[in-house]
């Protein structure tokens, strides 16, 4: 018998306001055959809102990201509000707690950037590890076929992926034509603009 969203939703994601250290691998895949998603253990849609933080005006590169999220499944929907700070060693400070509906929306009014896409969960047999799928809508009912996969705390070994794919970039390339794409992505494609 499957846990209900809320059970699932709160196993993945802590809102109890501590801070914590987010280590995790990312891979965009392009795909061509959408009824791969069908292997998906389960999926939810999600629509959240940001703002870059930066440390002074001078700054050209964010320091952190404040963020509020609607996730919605099952007919459920549940708000949270994060904050995230980037690290010297790659990995980031989170900080996750759940918010009201109204303060989503009235962050969401202020907001210029966001996302509106489905997360598709993947269970890694053997294992308690999750691959992560963000599937991005561009208009409704049309998906990118670039999508981002992730996989936090993964083992030195990093598991198959969960479906077949076109083409495949690390997020962590040093490549300056995949670092162009990724950049690409989310100005262009990944990103709702107001």
């Amino acid at each position: 018998m499957r846990k209900n969203f809320i059970e699932e939703y709160f196993a993945l994601e802590s809102l109890d306001g501590q801070t914590s250290v987010e280590k995790e691998i990312t891979f965009y895949l392009r795909l061509n055959d959408f009824s791969e998603l069908v292997k998906a253990d389960r999926f939810e849609r999600q629509e959240q809102w940001e703002f870059k933080l930066f440390t002074s005006f001078e700054a050209k590169q964010p320091a952190a990201a404040y963020r509020v999220r609607k996730t919605e499944s099952e007919g459920i929907s549940v708000y949270s509000q994060a904050i995230k700070v980037k690290r010297d060693d790659g990995a980031r400070d989170e900080n996750e707690i759940e918010i009201s509906a109204q303060l989503f929306d009235l962050v969401a009014s202020t907001a210029e950037r966001g996302m509106t896409k489905k997360r598709y969960f993947f269970n890694i047999p053997n294992t308690s590890l999750v691959w992560e799928m963000d599937v991005y809508e561009i208009e409704p009912g049309r998906y990118a076929n670039w999508v981002r996969l992730e996989l936090e705390n993964p083992p030195a070994r990093v598991p198959d992926f969960p479906i077949r794919y076109e083409e495949v970039i690390a997020g962590d390339s040093n490549d300056p034509e995949d670092k162009a794409l990724i950049k690409e992505l989310y100005e262009k494609i990944f990103v709702t603009k107001k």
